[in-house]
C-alpha cells in the first residue's frame, strides 16, 4: 500500500531479481532473474502466482520494457549468434526480432508505435528510434561521446536522455526526427536518470553536486 503496509513477496527464486517493471493495466509484473549461468526475463500476476518465463532464442538482457496496450515486451540480446532487440507477447507467443546487431534498452514509446534504443553500430553509443515492426531505424544523436539513459516524454514527441559529449554527463533532450538537440543542464558534476513528469512539463533527475547522488 501507498503507507507502507501490506508488503507482499511476489517472487520466490534463486539468482538475483532486477528491472521489475509493471504492466501498463498494472494486472502483472516483469521482472529479470540473473543467475552464474544465464539471464532470464519473468513475468507474474500482481498477487504473485501465473508466473512464466518469456524465452527468446538467445539469452536476453536484464532490461525490458513493456508496450503501452501490454501486448507486447521487447528486449534486447547481446549473444553473437543472435545479437538484437526482439519483441514477444508476455504469454511467450509471436516472437519477433526487430535488429540484428548489437544494440541495447529498447524503450517502447507512450502510443506503442516506436521503439528508442541505443546502438553502438557507429562506432559508440548513440540514441536511435524505430517504428514498431523494425523499420526506419534512425540515429537521433550525432557525437562521438557516450548517450544513454534514455526516457519517452509523455507525448511521445521527445526522448531525454544522457551525454558525456560536454566533458562530463549532462542532460540533453532531442525530437524524434533528430531535431532540436538541446542540453538542459550546465554543471561541472554528474546529472543523470532523468525521467519525465505525467504532463511533460517537468524532467526529474539525479544530481551529484554535493559529492553523492541527489
Amino acid at each position: 500500500e501507498e503507507d507502507g503496509s501490506g508488503q507482499t513477496q511476489l517472487v520466490e527464486t534463486e539468482g538475483s531479481v532486477s528491472d521489475h517493471r509493471w504492466s501498463p493495466d498494472g494486472s502483472k509484473v516483469s521482472f529479470a532473474v540473473t543467475t552464474d549461468e544465464t539471464v532470464q526475463v519473468h513475468v507474474v500476476d500482481a498477487d504473485g502466482t501465473n508466473r512464466i518465463v518469456v524465452t527468446f532464442p538467445y539469452q536476453p538482457d536484464g532490461f525490458s520494457s513493456w508496450s503501452s496496450d501490454g501486448q507486447w515486451l521487447s528486449t534486447a540480446s547481446g549473444d553473437s549468434e543472435g545479437p538484437g532487440i526482439y519483441t514477444r507477447n508476455p504469454s511467450g507467443v509471436n516472437q519477433f526480432r526487430r535488429t540484428e546487431v548489437k544494440d541495447s534498452m529498447p524503450l517502447w514509446s507512450p502510443k506503442s508505435d516506436q521503439i528508442a534504443f541505443l546502438s553502438e553500430r557507429d562506432g559508440n553509443v548513440e540514441v536511435y528510434v524505430m517504428n514498431a515492426d523494425g523499420t526506419d531505424q534512425t540515429r537521433l544523436t550525432q557525437n562521438g561521446a557516450l548517450d544513454d539513459q534514455i526516457a519517452w516524454s509523455p507525448n511521445g514527441k521527445r526522448l531525454v536522455y544522457v551525454s558525456d559529449r560536454d566533458g562530463n554527463p549532462e542532460i540533453y533532450v532531442v525530437n524524434v526526427d533528430g531535431t532540436e538537440d538541446t542540453r538542459l543542464t550546465f554543471n561541472n558534476f554528474a546529472d543523470l536518470q532523468p525521467v519525465w513528469s505525467p504532463d511533460g512539463n517537468r524532467i526529474a533527475f539525479v544530481s551529484h553536486q554535493a559529492g553523492n547522488g541527489d
